[in-house]
């Protein structure tokens, strides 16, 4: 008789076969009642929707949460082509997002498809997939991307609606940068002879700073004899785009959030409060935080460790006690691994106060952050997917309903970023921004929120702002405030409770002078 191990290695070479043939979501009848019950029991399969499911792999992600997420897309675009063939597509302005970089989960996907319901499908986490009963665009105006059927952009942008433009702003200015031609848009506004449309692009692309474009639209329908008023279709003004010419989608992703979200974080800030930096005290001040930023940082990834685990990895002499691969001490090497960042992050900051401009230290440095902070992880425990050096190349965990961008998109958002801090001269800007793009962008495998909270520290003290420990109690706020920015673009929250904390240290460090 087969052992409960056999039996299981049994279902899990079925599970394997039908992945093998790109199957992601996974419908009841791919697999027997016996091996489906089996899986489900050891939480190698979750219940999506009644009678689909996806897999997951026992220990890849924190929580089940993460793995859907995580999953979400391509479980998506595996359920609806095996449901509706290729009689379906997202919606204008899900097209426009996933176009532009924006992979998001939505609360609820809206999908048009010529024989749908128009019935809600219940997902899990709260999410839910609509689809829509609706004429489909031709398919010369469709794209697939990662097996989801897209509106190509020209014909997204002619089918978004004016609530679209008002709702999703960065989308929408992202996407209209990308047209350098209106033709397609021209040839299918004159098949629907949509002359309102036709204004409400003119003006959007005059909002962006491109007049020809909008000019050639309204000369082209007026010709034909639409009378056509031209009508900008955003609530406010556009952020100047002229030095993001020629950026990736992400690039101009990074570019359009810094410039909605900066106005925001100088709103939380108190001006004045930076004051000129007396470069030794500084120094000695983050020597006397050291202690607790590494404990509080570690904890809040989900770290503990000891206190006399801390003193024990500061020493030149440290040496892990546990055996090669052994993940069961991963604190302790994280904690190593911290302690070395922190060291080099504390470099960085004495060659910034030494007049270095913080942009170019930080853009020469940061790698090297990255690589202290995992070279315990990478030495111990040879071959682990997240002891990898320098930006990521595979998919990062979500954070929350945010989806990182893919590895290969990291580089040039990167420098988007650097860009952006070379040119900032508020130091709260820089701090908080830098912090979130790190959380948001995710670049490296291992270590972004403790080198995203490094990065904040560094650019506070360097602006005269005190070196601010985020506390592990309150880690869950903290984590729901970076949420809201990465999710909802809403810096506030985030912006709000850092500079809360800063707030506590100043006065705290005007007490100690009387």
């Amino acid at each position: 008789m087969a052992s409960p191990a056999q039996r299981l290695q049994s279902s899990l070479t079925e599970l394997r076969a039908r992945q093998k043939k790109g199957i992601i979501a996974i419908r009841a009848t791919d697999l027997s009642r016996t091996h489906r019950e089996r899986l489900l029991a050891n939480g190698y399969l979750r219940e999506v929707i009644k009678g689909w499911y996806f897999a997951i792999e026992p220990g890849q992600y924190p929580d089940e949460r993460s793995a859907w997420y995580a999953g979400y897309w391509p479980f998506c675009a595996d359920y609806l082509n095996r449901m509706r063939k290729d009689a379906w597509c997202l919606s204008p302005a899900q097209s426009v997002a996933l176009h532009t970089g924006n992979r998001r989960i939505p609360e609820q996907l809206r999908v048009r498809a010529i024989k749908a319901r128009n019935n809600a499908t219940g997902l899990p986490e709260g999410l839910s997939l609509l689809e829509m009963r609706s004429g489909l665009p031709a398919e010369k105006h469709v794209a697939i991307v990662n097996g989801l059927r897209l509106y190509r952009l020209p014909a997204a942008l002619v089918a978004c609606s004016a609530r679209v433009f008002l709702k999703e702003p960065v989308d929408l200015r992202i996407a209209l940068t990308f047209i350098d031609d209106v033709t397609e848009i021209i040839e299918l506004l004159l098949e629907t002879g949509r002359s309102t449309v036709a204004g409400r692009l003119a003006g959007a692309f005059r909002h962006i700073g491109r007049p020809e474009l909008a000019e050639s639209i309204l000369d082209s329908m007026r010709k034909y004899g639409y009378d056509v008023r031209e009508a900008d279709p955003f609530a406010a003004p556009a952020p100047s785009h002229s030095s993001a010419r020629g950026l990736s989608p992400w690039g101009w992703r990074v570019v359009s959030l810094w410039r909605e979200m900066r106005p925001r974080v100088i709103d939380c800030f108190p001006r004045g409060r930076a004051a000129a930096v007396n470069a030794r005290r500084c120094l000695r001040a983050v020597d006397d935080v050291c202690f607790a930023d590494a404990w509080h940082s570690l904890a809040i990834d989900g770290l503990k460790v000891a206190p006399g685990v801390l003193d024990r990895v500061r020493s030149p002499d440290w040496r892990p006690v546990s055996a090669a691969g052994d993940e069961t001490h991963r604190p302790e090497l994280a904690a190593r691994g911290h302690w070395r960042a922190f060291l080099a992050a504390r470099g960085s900051l004495e060659r910034i106060l030494a007049r270095a401009h913080p942009a170019d230290v930080i853009r020469a440095e940061l790698g090297n952050w990255q690589r202290e902070m995992i070279a315990p992880l990478a030495t111990a425990i040879p071959g682990n997917s997240t002891a990898q050096s320098g930006y990521r190349e595979g998919p990062a965990l979500p954070c929350g309903r945010h989806v990182a961008p893919e590895g290969k998109a990291i580089g040039q958002a990167m420098d988007a970023l650097f860009l952006l801090l070379r040119s900032e001269d508020q130091p709260a800007v820089r701090a908080v921004l830098g912090h979130f793009f790190l959380l948001y962008l995710k670049p490296f495998a291992e270590g972004n929120g403790r080198l995203a909270r490094l990065l904040m520290n560094v650019l506070l003290a360097s602006g005269g702002l005190p070196w601010t420990v985020i506390p592990a109690g309150q880690a869950g706020e903290y984590r729901a405030a970076a949420e809201t920015a990465c999710v909802a673009g809403d810096i506030v929250p985030l912006a709000r409770r850092i500079e809360s904390l800063t707030q506590m240290l100043h006065l705290s460090a005007i007490g100690s002078l009387r």
